[in-house]
């Protein structure tokens, strides 16, 4: 078989590769970061015709991520308290990114400081990947 030679009857265990930062006792996480990825692709394709379109797009997006946000906060699916803190930062990060963005363009200001704020947020998300 090519997805796993494992013969472990949990399919956390069976599919290691794919969901081996998760607890066992979660195994439903995966699912919430295919959903919010699925969200965030749905929410992406909207067309926005002018700034404050743009504005409402940025803040659904926002509203997504926090919710994520939250749900890993609560559930800690995470077997490693490094894994936890890096995806509660990375959300937090894209949650102010995203709210910054939209509150530039909800101004009708492409020079407005949010911009900026936002860029760093995304940056420094980033540089901590690598």
């Amino acid at each position: 078989e090519w997805v796993s030679r494992h013969q472990h009857t949990h399919w956390v265990l069976r599919w290691k590769v794919v969901v081996k930062p998760y607890k066992e006792s979660i195994p439903w996480y995966v699912i919430v970061e295919y959903l919010t990825s699925l969200a965030l692709g749905f929410i992406g394709s909207l067309k926005a015709d002018n700034y404050a379109q743009c504005g409402y797009v940025k803040i659904a997006n926002a509203v997504v991520l926090g919710i994520v946000l939250v749900v890993g906060l609560l559930a800690k699916p995470y077997n490693r308290i490094r894994d936890a803190i890096f995806d509660v930062g990375f959300y937090f990060l894209q949650v102010v990114a995203m709210l910054s963005m939209a509150y530039g363009y909800i101004l009708h200001d492409a020079n407005h400081h949010s911009f900026r704020v936002s860029s760093l947020c995304i940056t420094v998300a980033v540089v901590a990947l690598l």
